[in-house]
């Protein structure tokens, strides 16, 4: 997975933020961020915390070498495949998709690896990136989150930099992760491995493992104990569950990819034009509605977030690149560059917050590394 570390943003709607966290994590982290596996090829990728994790049966490792020039095509290739998994599985609309596939974070994440590849502190392997780019293209809703978990996409890319070594990105590092947090280059940080303490310090959870209840625990299967393989979730028992289709549900992760849980019950996204369950609480964002679009409340109807001047007085988020001057006149307004005054970090361009004397900055406090 890649590195790209500034403040945070909150306040988005639940199917944008999986939308973002499944479509860069499978785009970015899926096949760029292969660059998690290591030579010894042990276990499956090592996933974030809550998200199902990984798992995988183990691999055979890269077979060093290869060419950057293959890495990259293939990455095109894959981006591509993930535009009607967008459509279908988080029913987006053309915005969002525009955003995502024009998003800087997953256009240099395929550049540092190719860059990794070329200076020998990666290794490409094809065989495994044509059986992992076909695992992509034949892809479906029901199979999308298990994506993350491919052994072939973990050994696409191996890292040759060992423990305590410079790197740049956790695309280097054989069997750990590149810790960036107050420099650049990072340094190589092994892998924790099973029952190790995991809620502080910098290295994350090995292959196969996900941090639970502070210690790095194995994933599951439906029935196990917590952490979960990708495609469940973790029940009130503690314990792994299929996600579901239909039935009640107290929280969004219970439902599979392609519902909502809304009022307390998983139904399908429906995308723009489709019928709809209206907020009955300002806090209640969830709906059927999808990534891009929100359940107006005077049609019952889904309808696209609104852009640049249009209203946003019901809709409370607008199209990607804009915010809501719910202070002002409750429009949606393009967000503002490095030294414009804002009261909010929405206002700022997403690659930007807002600080602590009102205006929006670059977070000069913040390492953001990236392959030379």
């Amino acid at each position: 997975m890649m590195h790209f570390s500034r403040p945070g943003r909150g306040g988005e709607r639940k199917h944008r933020s999986q939308l973002i966290k499944y479509g860069m994590a499978l785009a970015a982290a899926g096949l760029v961020g292969l660059g998690c596996g290591s030579s010894s090829g042990s276990g499956g990728t090592g996933g974030t915390g809550g998200t199902g994790g990984t798992g995988g049966t183990g691999g055979t490792g890269g077979t060093g070498g290869g060419s950057s020039t293959g890495l990259a095509q293939t990455c095109s290739s894959m981006l591509d495949s993930l535009t009607p998994l967008y459509e279908d599985c988080f029913k987006a609309t053309p915005a969002v998709i525009d955003q995502l596939e024009a998003s800087n974070s997953m256009a240099s994440a395929c550049q540092d690896a190719a860059k990794a590849v070329a200076a020998g502190r990666a290794a490409y392997d094809s065989a495994q990136a044509a059986t992992c780019l076909a695992a992509y293209q034949g892809a479906t809703c029901a199979t999308f989150e298990q994506l993350t978990e491919l052994e072939a996409c973990r050994m696409t890319l191996t890292g040759t930099v060992d423990a305590g070594g410079a790197c740049y990105t956790d695309t280097d590092c054989a069997g750990g992760t590149c810790d960036t947090t107050t420099v650049c280059p990072g340094t190589c940080v092994a892998w924790l491995t099973q029952s190790q303490p995991c809620a502080t310090g910098d290295a994350e959870c090995g292959p196969g493992l996900e941090c639970h209840d502070g210690t790095c625990q194995p994933l599951a299967s439906a029935s196990g104990s917590c952490p979960c393989h990708a495609g469940l979730y973790c029940d009130t028992t503690d314990h792994c569950a299929e996600k579901k289709t239909s039935g009640s549900c107290s929280h969004p992760d219970e439902c599979a990819l392609g519902y909502a849980c809304v009022g307390s019950t998983c139904r399908a996204l429906v995308g723009v034009d489709g019928s709809c369950t209206p907020r009955t609480q300002p806090a209640d964002l969830t709906s059927e509605c999808g990534a891009g679009s929100y359940c107006d409340p005077g049609t019952s109807k889904c309808a696209a977030w609104p852009g640049a001047g249009g209203s946003c007085a019901t809709s409370l988020i607008c199209q990607p690149g804009n915010y809501c001057d719910m202070l002002g006149d409750k429009t949606c307004k393009a967000q503002k560059d490095a030294g414009a005054p804002c009261g909010a970090w929405a206002e700022c361009k997403k690659t930007l917050y807002c600080d602590t004397t009102g205006h929006c900055a670059s977070g000069s406090d913040q390492v953001i590394c990236a392959e030379p």
